[in-house]
């Protein structure tokens, strides 16, 4: 388990380096400053930062791979839209919404590296047919990962796809672990590949393409038992030229009847129509399509027009893997006609020779010093992997000289110390530059540490000074307040002293508005009593007057 963890740890700081030798041309063809600089942090963040654990490495990977697609897209998008945290990077599988989620498995350094076994069913081997016979999926776990294999066929003169030729059917998917939203059947038939190297890119966090061609080095049949994918190298799976370009023109021939059928013509095409029907009958399925359906006129174009960009998006995926598989034959071409020594050796050459100072200082010049030392601790161990190749190659020849006659034993004993004598010079400069870098990194690790107290203390006195301004500021404000203070007291004073005089002013008045009302009720009485006085005399008179002319005579 150890070595395998070795192994593993060796393989995601290659992968990693791979990567980052994208990044060059991939920044040079983004033209927006803000992204450019987004992607110059990131970047600066994923290879500065120590990653120590797997777990760790591969999250670090997934997220430099999502970084590259974005900047090949030159639109930055999620969590690249903003800086890096400040403290470990989120778990990748959530922020990116994969399918698969890392809390969930179990650690490397507990279990060793598996294949998830809900790819393609309850185990990592799976195979499928369509129903009509012309495409053909299969899955195969392999001990460095997933190999996965499509078939399709147009059905001009080739034989259709059977189900019962494979000899593993495909397993049942358990229940329980039915996913929550079923997978239509128009991506399931075209997208299942795509999705299955995605899947298992994911969990080896390795290029599928690197995966193959190591194992089909190291081991050139897939396994002891005979299996559906037979134990060929991966370039003997391919199909001959004509084949694929009749794939190629097939896909072609649906996205150009497309356009002819939305321009308003009929092209008369039974494999367009058969992928019509899959597709109206996904949109069924799905209750988010259920709008649609309410425009009658419009959904054949919408499902034509989603076949076509469909099909678009799978041609340019089977291109891109055909560059790819074009690419590895191709340096298989290589490394099998070089003259006089091999591949291997040439990288063995290649690590013997140190860095010099001009290179070191064409280096310090395009990159920081963080990014410098993260790249020399990958180189380092990208050497004792080689080393460690080279020891199993010297094993390798020394079980073929073993075979051999006593002359050719002789000759490879010579070719054996020759070997042996540029693996001590390597060696021999490999720790001169181990040191080198040792006393570099303890040099570096004193400036950062200098700076970082003179920067703390230079903080500091900042601080103060600013504390020491705003408690004199504090000191001005306080003193005016406590003037305005006893300014108001004195006149709140001042103010109290009037108001009780004018209190005791207004009782006066009161009193004697009280006693005058009194006298004036007084005479009120009397008045009135000689009002009625004066009526009753009145009265009196009247009737006198009425008495004395009564009395005078008519």
């Amino acid at each position: 388990m150890g070595d395998d963890s070795k192994s593993f740890d060796r393989k995601l700081d290659r992968d990693f380096l791979t990567y980052l030798t994208l990044t060059k041309g991939l920044f040079d063809k983004i033209e927006d400053e803000k992204t450019k600089q987004l992607c110059q942090v990131w970047l600066t963040h994923l290879v500065s930062n120590k990653f120590c654990s797997l777990r760790e490495k591969c999250n670090r990977n997934i997220y430099l791979s999502r970084l590259l697609l974005q900047m090949q897209s030159k639109v930055l998008q999620g969590i690249f839209q903003g800086t890096p945290p400040a403290g470990p990077l989120p778990c990748a599988f959530s922020t990116f919404d994969l399918p698969v989620d890392v809390d969930g498995i179990k650690g490397y350094e507990e279990t060793g590296f598996q294949i998830d076994s809900t790819i393609g069913g309850s185990s990592g081997d799976f195979s499928e047919a369509s129903r009509d016979g012309r495409m053909f999926l299969a899955t195969k776990r392999i001990p460095q990962g997933m190999m996965a294999y499509m078939a399709v066929t147009n059905n001009d003169g080739e034989e259709l796809w059977r189900p019962q030729v494979c000899p593993s059917p495909p397993q049942p998917l358990d229940a329980s672990a039915k996913p929550q939203k079923e997978v239509s059947e128009f991506v399931k038939k075209l997208g299942y590949f795509v999705k299955v190297l995605i899947q298992a890119v994911h969990r080896s966090k390795a290029l599928l393409v690197v995966q193959m061609s190591s194992f089909s080095k190291e081991n050139q049949t897939i396994n002891s038992q005979p299996d559906f994918l037979g134990q060929s190298p991966l370039c003997g799976l391919r199909k001959s030229p004509e084949e694929r370009t009749k794939v190629i023109d097939w896909m072609d021939k649906i996205i150009e009847d497309c356009n002819k059928w939305i321009s308003g013509q009929d092209p008369h095409n039974t494999d367009l129509e058969s992928l019509f029907e899959m597709m109206y009958n996904d949109y069924k399925c799905d209750p988010e399509k259920e709008e649609i359906f309410k425009h009658p006129k419009k959904l054949r174009t919408v499902l034509i027009k989603d076949i076509r960009d469909q099909m678009a998006e799978r041609r340019a995926e089977v291109s891109k893997r055909e560059l790819i598989l074009d690419q590895y034959e191709s340096d298989q071409y290589v490394e099998e006609r070089m003259p006089g020594q091999q591949l291997d050796e040439v990288w063995l050459q290649c690590a013997k020779k140190p860095f010099s100072e001009q290179t070191r200082a064409a280096l310090e010049v395009m990159y920081p010093p963080e990014v410098i030392n993260r790249f020399f601790e990958y180189l380092f161990q990208e050497r004792i992997y080689i080393i460690e190749k080279g020891e199993n190659e010297t094993k390798k020849r020394i079980a073929e000289l073993r075979s051999g006659s006593v002359d050719d034993l002789k000759k490879e004993l010579l070719k054996l110390k020759k070997i042996q004598m540029d693996y001590k010079e390597y060696y021999a400069a490999y720790k001169d530059i181990e040191i080198k870098e040792a006393e570099y990194a303890k040099e570096w690790k004193e400036k950062c540490s200098k700076s970082e107290r003179s920067d703390q203390e230079q903080k500091c006195s900042d601080a103060r000074k600013e504390i020491e301004c705003e408690i004199e500021q504090l000191k001005r404000s306080l003193d005016k307040e406590r003037r305005c203070m006893k300014e108001l007291t004195r006149q709140l004073a001042a103010e109290q002293e009037c108001c009780e005089t004018m209190e005791s002013r207004m009782n006066a008045e009161a009193e004697k508005l009280n006693c005058q009302m009194n006298e004036v009720q007084k005479q009120k009485k009397i008045i009135c009593v000689d009002i009625q006085k004066l009526k009753k005399k009145r009265d009196e008179l009247t009737c006198k007057l009425m008495e004395q002319e009564n009395s005078r005579p008519c």
